[in-house]
């Protein structure tokens, strides 16, 4: 038995979800780094008449700038609902200056 989902957009369309969140987190994993995600299935708006629906997946990272200061990151990532692919990923300029 395979379960379906499908979603209506604001504008009345449907559309089914073809990746699960099970498989979006996975995905996000490997980008962003962290195991602390949260996941949002969300509209997307693209332009006046045009929306697709993504999953919104943040993460707190937590690392040392420079190897000295302990700090905390929020990491945030897009992923397309229907082919996994990763739209947007957020995150600081300054990321590459933290370790761990």
């Amino acid at each position: 038995n395979k379960t379906k989902i499908k979603i209506r957009h604001s504008n009345g369309n449907k559309e089914e979800i073809k990746i699960m969140p099970e498989r979006a987190s996975e995905i996000a994993l490997e980008r962003l780094g962290s195991m602390n995600l949260s996941i949002i299935l969300k509209e997307m708006f693209e332009g006046k008449n045009k929306s697709r629906i993504v999953y919104e997946i943040g993460a707190n990272k937590t690392g040392r700038f420079i190897g000295i200061f302990k700090i905390k990151l929020k990491l945030y990532a897009i992923i397309d609902s229907q082919t996994g692919e990763i739209i947007r990923v957020n995150k600081p300029l300054w990321v590459f200056f933290v370790s761990g």
